[in-house]
């Protein structure tokens, strides 16, 4: 073999394994949105389940407001310090707490975040809350201003800023 020979198989090798490192990094860079989009899949179907058995989707806080003493389902326990921003508590509570499994097979332990702890009145005993997040840690946002309209799930997708072109919406 000659010295020409051998730089051009280089060469080719050199362009082979870039090829390959651009396909697996476009791969993985994937993974997280596809996940994300998954996730609020299996939220749609729970949603679904729910407004099948109640005839309304869930609502997407207590109805407290300003006002604790107020709710908007007397099950739902008041979570002290939620907003709506964090409204995919309220999400979880309705789909697989309060349900116990009825809506949806419980969430990947990856896709969920505790966020406290509240009693429960029926049992009273003390149980932990959860909330929804995406890939990226971020909780997600479920918005549903009225109970017999469309919902909202949104999650902030890879820049993690809500509002941007790159957000994950599943209407």
């Amino acid at each position: 073999m000659t010295l020409v020979e051998i730089l051009v198989v280089m060469s080719i090798m050199i362009i082979l394994v870039s090829a390959v490192v651009v396909a697996v990094f476009r791969i993985s860079s994937k993974g997280p949105v596809q996940g994300t989009k998954g996730l609020l899949e299996k939220l749609s179907v729970g949603l679904e389940a729910f407004r099948a058995t109640y005839r309304i989707y869930p609502p997407q806080d207590n109805g407290a407001g300003t006002d604790p003493s107020r709710s908007a389902y007397q099950s739902y326990p008041l979570f002290v310090g939620i907003t709506s921003a964090q409204s995919s508590t309220y999400l979880w509570y309705a789909l697989e707490y309060d349900g116990q499994g009825q809506f949806m097979s419980p969430v990947s332990a990856a896709y969920k975040a505790a966020g406290g702890a509240f009693t429960d009145s029926n049992t009273g005993s003390t149980q932990t809350w959860y909330y929804y997040q995406d890939a990226w840690q971020r909780p997600l946002s479920y918005v549903c201003n009225s109970p017999y309209t469309q919902y909202t799930l949104t999650s902030s997708g890879p820049d993690l800023i809500m509002g941007t072109a790159d957000d994950i919406v599943k209407p």
